[in-house]
């Protein structure tokens, strides 16, 4: 891989830096002596810095800053060096590329690594330096790039140190205190004298609003303790707090950054594991399960070797966990940090919605647009158009293609319905149920209009009418409406594919070529379905047995339950069938008032009868 990083570039960083060490410690070094004249900062530059080595200018720097100390003059009483490193993992982060099936570009033998090497080996093999402090280390830089610095201790998740990498509550109980003396937070109530009571529950509900947004991180493995808030968006927040009396959380600089997620994003195998995490339970973000946290690891174990040869899946996922956990996407869960981790705030499951959003080719414009269609027409099609589009770049490897309808359901309504993204859509009841094997999902919501002239209709809510209204504005009515769709999954082990090999890759590649509905239908099922097989799936489709999709359609829609809920929604119903063909394809038929089934579509960039 090709590094913007060239050997003159590195050489310049370098020596531009001790350039700057020696001119901030020019008296210190520089002191006149008795029957000397005093060596310029240009000599001692010219003589210290290697203009073609910045490692021999290094190495240079420390005997001579040595060299001071053991003579004891102005330096005295200092007991060694220190050496303080920031942003460890940056120069990881920013070098690695995963391509498209999953592969991960290993950047250990590109010159810029080596030089890192080359300067953590140097540092190992001195007796100069006391200590070393090192932050934002992340576990691929402690194998890849730092190997030949194995004498450190990572103490990332010492319980001791929990606390050092954010603030606690009591220091912005003390912030706000401040903020509260100097008038900066106001009560609410103006005709009220302002006093300790109010301003402390004016604080408490600061610190409340901050801590769904920039809190939740949990730096120790071992056991509970407190959660710490993040320091750069808690400044932030106090700043414009200060300037503008008011913040919106969309903080510059945060925990995790978007590079990071960038890379996790192209990864099938860690975009699968934020999708998950992204699910809310109980009005959590979802907790996933851990059984270690490797320390250090190579590009290797990153790679999910996906569309490349075979589709293979990592024995575990702690890997990327790891990876994860140590920049900042995921953290212990306090309930029990041993075995669980998960996102901690919204300010990071927002930045992750978006990195995962942007990886498919969509962003919250396309959910909002897709909910705003089904919320005035009943419409579902635009949404399993986005939902293809994710589950085509999502699904891969093993697990990835053994999905059933429930998975699917799940998916849409976490992915889409309650995307953290999503804040002009209208609210929708989400119901899944299970009928004699078989998978349905239900959305009701309430029918919209788009228009000023509809502020005259007696379709309008009253209380909607005492608002102005502007072009874009959507306005509820006073019905509601019901989308009901069942879900059937092909697995695509399952179907006889021309040119199969036996692998699951030539299947998928074959499906993604396929762009008429009715081309689908004719795929047969494989001698391994032991009911199906030699039936295209239009034949299971419209087959006259029992257990027929089309049969199963017409009986649920003849149920007692959707007639209820169609004469609720005074017409505003629709029904729908989708089959899921092998993770790949989405075929979606649209069910008349008596039961049956209309022309069947692909749901892509266009529907194709």
């Amino acid at each position: 891989m090709a590094s913007s990083l060239d050997e003159e570039s590195i050489n310049w960083m370098i020596n531009s830096s001790l350039r700057n060490f020696y001119r901030a410690y020019e008296p210190y070094f520089l002191k006149e002596q008795k029957g000397k004249k005093k060596e310029s900062l240009t000599d001692l530059v010219n003589q210290l810095i290697d203009p073609q080595n910045g490692l021999h200018s290094l190495i240079n720097c420390v005997d001579f800053v040595a060299d001071k100390l053991k003579k004891r003059n102005s330096l005295a009483g200092v007991k060694g060096i220190y050496v303080l490193i920031d942003e460890y993992d940056c120069f990881t982060n920013g070098h690695i590329v995963v391509g498209d099936n999953g592969a991960v570009s290993d950047f250990a033998e590109t010159y810029p690594a080596k030089r890192i090497k080359d300067i953590y080996s140097f540092f190992k093999s001195q007796l100069l330096f006391e200590r070393f402090f090192i932050t934002g280390i992340s576990p691929i830089g402690l194998s890849h790039i730092a190997s030949g610095f194995n004498i450190q201790s990572n103490v990332s998740f010492n319980r001791k140190l929990s606390g050092l990498c954010g603030l606690t509550r009591r220091d912005l109980r003390d912030a706000f205190g401040l903020m509260a003396r100097e008038n900066v937070i106001d009560d609410k109530d103006k005709a009220q004298p302002s006093n300790e009571i109010t301003h402390d529950k004016q604080i408490q509900a600061e610190i409340d609003l901050l801590a769904g947004h920039a809190s939740g991180f949990h730096f120790c493995r071992s056991e509970t303790v407190d959660t710490v808030f993040n320091t750069a968006t808690c400044t932030e927040y106090f700043e414009n707090r200060l300037e503008n009396g008011e913040y919106e959380f969309a903080p510059s600089n945060s925990e995790v950054n978007e590079k990071f997620l960038s890379i996790c994003a192209s990864s099938p195998l860690a975009r699968n594991l934020l999708c998950q995490a992204l699910e809310q339970e109980g009005g959590s973000y979802r907790s996933l399960e851990y059984t270690t946290v490797p320390e250090s690891f190579e590009l290797s174990d990153l790679t999910l070797t996906s569309f490349v040869l075979t589709f293979r899946e990592l024995d575990d996922e702690s890997s990327w966990l790891s990876y994860l956990l140590y920049n900042g996407a995921l953290t212990f869960d306090g309930k029990n940090p041993r075995k669980l981790v998960k996102i901690p705030n919204k300010v990071t499951a927002k930045r992750i919605a978006t990195a995962v959003l942007g990886r498919f080719g969509l962003n919250a414009k396309d959910i909002d647009k897709a909910l705003e269609t089904l919320s005035q027409t009943g419409a579902i099609e635009p949404i399993l158009m986005l939902y293809h589009k994710m589950m085509s770049k999502r699904n891969v490897g093993d697990g990835g293609f053994k999905e059933s309808g429930e998975h699917h359901v799940n998916a849409v309504n976490f992915s889409i319905f309650k995307s953290i993204l999503v804040q002009l859509a209208p609210e929708f009841k989400i119901k899944m149920k299970r009928l004699e094997g078989r998978v349905y999902m239900v959305i009701i919501g309430k029918v919209v209009v788009h228009d000023k002239e509809a502020l005259l209709s007696e379709e309008v809510l009253p209380s909607e009418k005492a608002f102005p209204v502007n072009e874009s504005q959507n306005v509820p009515t006073g019905k509601d409406f019901a989308t009901a769709v069942e879900w059937k999954v092909i697995q695509i082990d399952y179907l006889d594919i021309a040119g199969d090999n036996g692998s699951r890759l030539s299947k998928a590649l074959t499906l993604d070529g396929i762009r008429h509905a009715n081309q689908v239908l004719d795929i047969r099922f494989g001698n391994n379905d032991k009911w199906r097989h030699g039936k295209t799936i239009k034949d299971w489709v419209y087959g006259k047995d029992y257990k027929s999709p089309k049969n199963q359609v017409k009986r649920y829609f003849e149920s007692e339950e959707i007639t209820e809920l169609a004469r609720k929604c005074q017409g505003e119903f629709r029904f729908h069938l989708v089959v899921v063909v092998g993770n790949r394809k989405l075929l979606c038929w649209n069910v008349d008032e008596k039961g049956e089934l209309g022309g069947p579509a692909l749901m892509e960039h266009y529907i194709d009868g």
